[in-house]
């Protein structure tokens, strides 16, 4: 195991499980420039929230940084479809090669990693890191808050009426609740169990060889860990992805973070 990461255990309580290969021995780092880092930031949130310290960091030390605003931010209000995300997110990639990134690594906060794991399914990236994974629609609890509202725009949708907008039930992290105007089809989208956010089957969907740092607060409630670790355990096995648990609850995580996301980084892309 990496000094660092037994002098991180020491210092914040960290758990690892088995973790992705480094850069090979021997090789020229490449200047950290060369990588870019999507970030996308969690639910009802913005770039300027609870991911702002991390991607202070990120830059700090070099990387090339895109953080665009999502579906999900309290201003936007999931005023896009699933599709739209993907757009989004390849926007921000596309800034990134333009400015001279020649591999990306996408990381998400919350919704965001569910909204990266998706992505990493379904489209070619570097590199994956999952801070704090929320939104589980397939998780007990969400479907005992949305099972109401999903009903609901499910039935307008087989009327044909999936354009319409109605006011839905949007559950948070902490038993935070807010209703929400927006389409049926996107409400059904982004909360359907059986839909294209279910956490788990996305794990599972995404493309082999791509090296993964997965990271949970060890503040966080019971439920949660426990969908995130199922969703966890169905990842690709190679490279085998790297499980760490840190100290704090889940909007300190981006921050709390930091350090070990920028080694990561460097160990996995030998980036200096």
């Amino acid at each position: 195991m990496k000094r660092w990461l037994a002098a991180l255990a020491l210092a914040c309580g960290l758990i690892s499980a088995p973790h992705a290969e480094p850069a090979v021995e021997g090789s020229a780092p490449a200047p950290a420039a060369q990588l870019g880092v999507v970030v996308l930031h969690g639910k009802w949130d913005n770039p300027q929230g609870h991911i702002v310290g991390l991607v202070r960091q990120l830059k700090a030390a070099g990387f090339k940084v895109a953080v665009p605003e999502m579906a999900w931010s309290l201003r936007r209000g999931y005023d896009t479809d699933l599709a739209g995300v993907e757009r989004d997110i390849d926007a921000a990639i596309d800034g990134l090669r333009k400015a001279g990134a020649q591999r990306i690594v996408l990381a998400g906060h919350s919704l965001g990693s569910a909204g990266a794991v998706r992505y990493a399914g379904r489209h070619v990236v570097d590199g994956l890191v999952v801070l704090a994974p929320g939104h589980f629609p397939e998780g007990k609890s969400f479907r005992e808050k949305t099972g109401e509202s999903l009903a609901r725009a499910q039935a307008l949708i087989a009327a044909g009426k999936g354009d319409e907008v109605d006011s839905f039930v949007d559950p948070n992290t902490g038993g935070r609740l807010k209703r929400l105007a927006l389409p049926a089809r996107i409400y059904a989208e982004f909360m359907d169990p059986e839909g294209p956010m279910n956490y788990a089957n996305n794990s599972a969907a995404v493309k082999p060889g791509i090296p993964v740092l997965w990271i949970a607060g060890a503040g966080e409630d019971e439920g949660p860990k426990r969908s995130g670790y199922a969703a966890y355990q169905r990842l690709p096995e190679a490279p085998p992805p790297r499980y760490l648990e840190i100290s704090g609850v889940h909007l300190d995580i981006p921050d709390a973070a930091a350090g070990v996301v920028i080694e990561w980084l460097r160990e996995t892309f030998g980036a200096n």
